[in-house]
């Protein structure tokens, strides 16, 4: 009888301990999912903060001196003239998104239904030699030659304005260019982002 007693008393300790390993598993799981969504929440305003801050740069170009779009630009279009035409809507924003109104380039599947996405336009602040060959990516030249028909030029190629001293001669006459940029920021439902797939890949992906 007192080993009976002895046994049972000891099981109550040990589904106590049980419970209580099993109740701080779980809050140490809890506190890990909220410090990462603090941690992930703080890196992405750091990251929007700096592309903000940064929208409408075009090096020397001025996009006051631009006329606004007549319409609503396509974030999601590689066209030169509806890049060029976006330019003055340097940051540009979807309130309530549905599957109608949602950019062409974002699946379905890929953002939250009911959020905002925002669009940053913007050039690189590091400056590079005119690529001599057409690009994949479009890139921003302003001239500095008064001289100079055009005083901007953003394209995949044809780079031809010149620098203050207006030579028309070698590489080393043409001004530098900037790549351009367009970046379209939204709230997804997967961890990981794939243009390709219209829900996320698991059920782990979930909740991001």
């Amino acid at each position: 009888i007192e080993l009976m007693i002895s046994l049972t008393i000891g099981l109550f300790m040990l589904a106590g301990l049980t419970t209580l390993f099993v109740n701080q598993s779980r809050a140490r799981a809890d506190l890990d999912r909220a410090n990462r969504l603090v941690e992930n929440g703080r890196y992405a305003m750091e990251v929007l903060s700096e592309d903000v801050r940064l929208a409408g740069f075009y090096g020397e170009l001025d996009p006051s001196s631009l006329a606004l779009p007549a319409a609503m630009p396509d974030p999601c279009s590689t066209a030169a003239l509806d890049i060029v035409s976006a330019l003055r809507l340097h940051v540009q924003g979807y309130d309530n998104i549905t599957t109608v109104s949602m950019p062409g380039c974002v699946e379905s599947g890929d953002i939250q239904p009911g959020t905002d996405v925002l669009i940053v336009r913007r050039s690189e602040t590091n400056l590079s030699p005119a690529p001599a060959a057409a690009t994949t990516a479009p890139y921003l030249q302003v001239s500095l030659c008064q001289y100079d028909a055009a005083g901007y030029r953003l394209d995949t190629t044809g780079f031809t304005l010149r620098q203050k001293d207006c030579t028309s001669t070698g590489a080393g006459s043409l001004t530098q260019v900037r790549r351009f940029l367009v970046h379209v920021y939204f709230v997804s439902p997967c961890n990981v982002y794939a243009s390709s797939q219209t829900t996320c890949t698991s059920a782990a992906d979930g909740g991001s």
